[in-house]
């Protein structure tokens, strides 16, 4: 009779007590072809024992549990693959070679200019002794470095009148050092600053600045504390499952998302998105990375970023405290730099990068950009090249890749420029992924971008890089701004803006049965436009007067050009007013505080070029006051409250000479404009310091032209 009084688990424990624990044997989950036929005991090897006795080839099949791909791989597979890898090494030293030869003294080709095509019918010069670069107008090729050897003008910047500063200081709140190149706001406002603490002290009789004026930091000044605090660590390991999702709601902040920023950065398929956002949802989650948990939160971030909020807070968080939590889980799921590589590990820090870019921290959206262009090279997506899999679709139906590599693309140029720095894209034939094609969809922004991407490359490198004189900068200035024309008349008519300047123009644009989405283009794409002309004709603009007093362009020549400046300007703050009164999502868009700041920047020059006793009736103060008017609209950015702060006290100064100047008049032409409260143009006029005391329940509003006080 057989003994019970010991259940076999407690026996073999038992043997396992006795005889020592052993470690168990490693079992191979994936078997060859062989032993899989013969059902043999595969070690896992490669070759197996059972195919080296048989002297066979081994060979292993691998399929994809979501794709369904099978991929074979063998000792032969593996030499293929190492044929490959020397090829490669190979090209990578010969290119080593080359670049020495270049750099060395005795090189023939001593320079090499920015990479960039004129136009796609634009050919690409080959050399044994260059790298290959576009080919440009009939212009002469702006040279930016040389390559072997020293400078030999290494004063010329000092010593040419157009010279635009560039800005290199310490965040103090950081403690991260920051560069602002030369069509950098920051940079610009930095020249501004200057310029008034010269006039001052220039001035007869004036009081001597205040130590603590003339250190002022506009990098501090004009850097967003609020945001973001300490930075996310990543050595923690998270299970997608049971991360926090926030679904009830998340709807919310998609379909914000989904209903604005998307039409101007469509980078996304959104039956895709959603799909994937149920399957985290409802739990069928083992096959989500980790990067797309990072998109899934950074498009929550960005919705709840850009969303038009009814409410004071939900469940308790308001509007930057549920973009700065999501913003972090976001970040925190990306994890190290290279960790995945795959395209949501690409869009995950381009929408970080957006977020960045609305909240004005633009220092973090050039890094998470960075990070997004090297994960892109990493995976090649901006690349057509045969995958080892002949059968891997190069694109999905609705161009996916190629639509998120050249928004990729479009976005780091116009980052780039705003921020006056190099963009890290390369040689424009290197990217060889087919563009979006131009069709009725939202999709055709990303196409009509990358042509506007080709002319920003050229203001940059033939106006602002380039060693040129004046007189030949201002002959290219005319034909790029010929060709901006072009673009701008050839856009598709769907989302072509018109060409005439006035509001009315744009309000009339369209008609009533038209979708929404090619407004919204429409709108984007001219702002843009007057960007690109106020940034192409600035310097000019700003340095005329001396242009002309040495005698470097004739002042029949120059003054045309400045005028296209300010006309762009005019038309710039003009439109933006427009927009943020007619549509009330644009005031979640702190982006365009760049746009207004650079149109202030021309107005508050001529306002300070003007005589004293005619500047309180200028012109140039009604656009002013519709940018103040704009900045204030533009809902918790504090960047752009500052640059109101700044503007406002800039202009107090300019507008009176004295307090008692100040105390005995309150122009009617500053008060009269609607949409702005008065007490706001109180303390305009107070310049924020406490010198002018209005008191708006004892002020009479009928003597200054307002029929009734206007409600706080």
């Amino acid at each position: 009779m057989t003994d019970n009084s010991n259940p076999p688990n407690q026996k073999m424990q038992a043997r396992k007590r006795t005889t020592g624990e052993k470690s168990r044997r490693h079992r191979t989950i994936l078997a060859c072809d062989l032993c899989r036929a013969k059902k043999y005991k595969c070690d896992g090897h490669l070759p197996c024992m059972h195919c080296r006795r048989r002297g066979i080839e081994c060979i292993f099949h691998l399929t994809d549990s979501d794709t369904g791909n099978v991929t074979d791989f063998s000792i032969a597979s593996v030499g293929e693959l190492k044929k490959k890898l020397d090829a490669a090494e190979a090209v990578i030293r010969n290119f080593e070679k080359v670049f020495a030869e270049n750099q060395s003294p005795n090189s023939t080709a001593s320079t090499y200019s920015v990479p960039y095509e004129a136009g796609a019918s634009s050919s690409i010069v080959k050399s044994q002794n260059l790298p290959p670069q576009s080919v440009t107008s009939n212009a002469p090729a702006p040279v930016l470095s040389s390559i072997g050897g020293a400078r030999q003008d290494q004063g010329a910047d000092e010593a040419n009148p157009m010279n635009s500063e560039e800005l290199m200081d310490i965040n103090s709140q950081t403690k991260n050092f920051e560069f602002h190149g030369k069509t950098s706001v920051i940079a610009l406002f930095n020249g501004l600053h200057k310029e008034q603490q010269s006039r001052a002290s220039s001035q007869a009789g004036s009081p001597a600045i205040d130590p603590c004026e003339r250190q002022r930091s506009i990098v501090n000044e004009f850097h967003n504390e609020h945001f973001l605090g300490q930075p996310v660590g990543h050595d923690q390991h998270f299970d997608i499952s049971r991360e926090e999702t926030f679904a009830l709601n998340a709807f919310l902040f998609i379909d914000a998302y989904f209903k604005t920023l998307h039409f101007v950065h469509p980078i996304l398929d959104q039956a895709w998105f959603m799909k994937r956002c149920n399957d985290l949802w409802t739990g069928r989650t083992h096959f989500l990375r980790p990067s797309f948990l990072a998109l899934y939160f950074s498009v929550l971030s960005l919705g709840a970023c850009v969303r038009i909020w009814t409410e004071t807070s939900i469940n308790g968080m308001n509007r930057l405290e549920w973009s700065r939590l999501l913003f972090e889980k976001a970040e925190h799921a990306l994890g190290r730099n290279g960790s995945v590589n795959d395209l949501e590990a690409v869009q995950a820090p381009f929408m970080l990068a957006l977020i960045c870019q609305q909240q004005l921290e633009l220092n973090l959206a050039y890094a998470f950009l960075g990070r997004a262009i090297r994960t892109a090279f990493s995976t090649g997506i901006n690349r057509k090249v045969e995958f080892a899999n002949r059968n891997f679709p190069q694109d999905s139906p609705n161009f996916t890749v190629g639509r998120t590599w050249w928004e990729l693309y479009n976005l780091e140029i116009e980052l780039s420029f705003t921020l006056g720095r190099p963009d890290t894209l390369g040689f424009e034939s290197y990217h060889n992924r087919p563009l979006p094609p131009i069709d009725d969809t939202e999709n055709v922004i990303i196409p009509v971008t990358h042509q506007l991407s080709h002319i920003i490359r050229k203001v940059s490198a033939e106006i602002y890089l380039s060693r040129a004189r004046p007189e030949e900068k201002l002959r290219r200035a005319l034909q790029i701004e010929s060709e901006l024309d072009q673009w701008l008349n050839n856009l598709p008519l769907i989302i072509r803006p018109p060409s005439a300047s006035s509001v009315e123009s744009l309000q009339n644009s369209g008609n009533m049965r038209s979708p929404y989405w090619p407004r919204l283009q429409m709108l984007t794409l001219k702002i843009r436009y007057l960007h690109v002309k106020v940034i192409l004709f600035y310097l000019f603009f700003i340095h005329r007067e001396k242009l002309v007093a040495k005698g470097l362009i004739p002042a029949d020549q120059i003054y045309p050009a400045v005028e296209k400046c300010r006309s762009a300007a005019r038309d710039m703050i003009k439109v933006l007013h427009w927009t943020y009164r007619m549509h009330y999502f644009y005031r979640t868009w702190g982006h365009n505080t760049t746009y207004i700041a650079l149109g202030l920047l021309v107005f508050l020059s001529d306002l300070a070029q003007e005589s004293p006793d005619v500047r309180k009736s200028s012109p140039h103060i009604e656009y002013i006051n519709q940018s103040l008017e704009v900045l204030d609209t533009i809902e918790e950015c504090s960047v752009a409250h500052k640059i109101g702060h700044f503007v406002a006290d800039y202009s107090s100064s300019l507008l009176g000479d004295s307090t008692e100047a100040k105390q005995q008049q309150v122009d009617q032409s500053l008060l009269n404009v609607p949409g702005l409260p008065f007490t706001d143009f109180a303390t305009f006029l107070q310049g924020y310091n406490g010198d002018y005391q209005i008191d708006p329940d004892t002020f009479d509003f009928f003597e200054h032209g307002l029929s009734d006080p206007i409600p706080q």
